[in-house]
């Protein structure tokens, strides 16, 4: 979102409206129900600062031992893991000429800009990549880290449900249940279009619009990000488009409900530029929510598609 301060009568398409504070405690639903992570990941409302929890990791190995002969080690193992909590805030100054003058109360009015930019930034930093640039996540790992990639062969009509199977099968391997998917948004035109043009299904003929057609998403939960790289751009090194993995090993934590502070009086500091709110007729609301996500055993339970070659 760009960050014209303040919210004037002139400019009022470009900070949207303020937050309501009466549905604050509403907000959060918005914002999980519009993230790609929180649509596949297991979703914890935590108390505390920090969830500390006991992992399982690899598989494992029994087999026949003579009597009275040592018994053989498995190849599992149990580990700690921590989740922190991370805070996303803003504020949002607005003139009190504006609140006076609108014909509707903006305070009575929720932006759904608002909600999408926090979803976006809680999706970002839990993939890794924003807009389809890797970025340092704020949270404990990204998943856009895990050393388990294939590559998607757009040559094929079949590509997107082909590289699916392929992640699948690299966590299968591993004893995982794949259960979920996050794919670029620009998925769902290429899905769309999506057409076989050699024998089989019959040329020029949807590979997955058709009734009784391919499954794209081989029966996955699959939810979409527009901050996984574009697949119809040209191919590059690290471009991911979509994760697979057993999402019951991705966690996201809910620390508390978006909280809203209101204050006339206080002075605001963009970037150098003071604002002073007592002093030039403003108000400004103040809106955080606090978060945090893991994803267990990354390299073996998570998959990522790559676009590389």
């Amino acid at each position: 979102m760009p960050n014209n301060v303040p919210l004037t009568g002139a400019t009022p398409a470009a900070g949207g409206y303020l937050i309501p504070v009466e549905y604050a405690e509403t907000m959060v639903q918005t914002i999980l129900r519009e993230n790609a992570i929180a649509q596949v990941a297991r979703r914890v409302t935590l108390r505390g600062r920090q969830l500390v929890f006991t992992t399982y990791l690899g598989r494992p190995i029994v087999g026949f031992v003579g009597e009275g002969a040592k018994k053989p080690l498995t190849g599992a193992s149990w580990g700690q893991a921590t989740i922190g909590i991370q805070e996303i805030a803003t504020i949002v100054p607005v003139t009190n000429q504006l609140l006076e003058d609108a014909r509707e109360d903006p305070m009575l009015l929720v932006d759904e800009d608002i909600n999408l930019a926090i979803a976006d930034t809680i999706d970002a930093h839990a993939l890794g990549m924003q807009a389809g640039v890797a970025i340092t996540t704020q949270f404990a790992n990204a998943l856009t880290g895990t050393t388990q990639t294939v590559e998607y062969l757009q040559a094929r009509p079949d590509a997107l449900a082909f590289a699916i199977s392929q992640a699948m099968g690299k966590i299968e391997a591993n004893g995982g249940r794949p259960n979920g998917a996050v794919l670029a948004w620009s998925f769902r035109q290429s899905i769309r279009e999506a057409r076989q043009t050699t024998s089989g299904l019959g040329a020029a003929q949807p590979v997955y619009g058709s009734l009784g057609s391919l499954d794209p998403f081989q029966g996955l939960n699959a939810s979409f990000s527009t901050n996984l790289a574009d697949v119809n751009t040209a191919p590059a090194a690290g471009k991911v488009i979509g994760i697979v993995g057993d999402f019951s090993n991705a966690i996201l934590l809910v620390r508390n409900d978006v909280t809203v502070s209101q204050t006339a009086e206080a002075t605001l500091d963009n970037a150098g530029s003071l604002i002073h709110l007592w002093q030039q007729n403003m108000q400004a609301w103040r809106y955080d929510v606090r978060v945090g996500f893991y994803a267990n055993d990354l390299n073996r339970q998570f998959c990522a598609i790559i676009d590389a070659a």
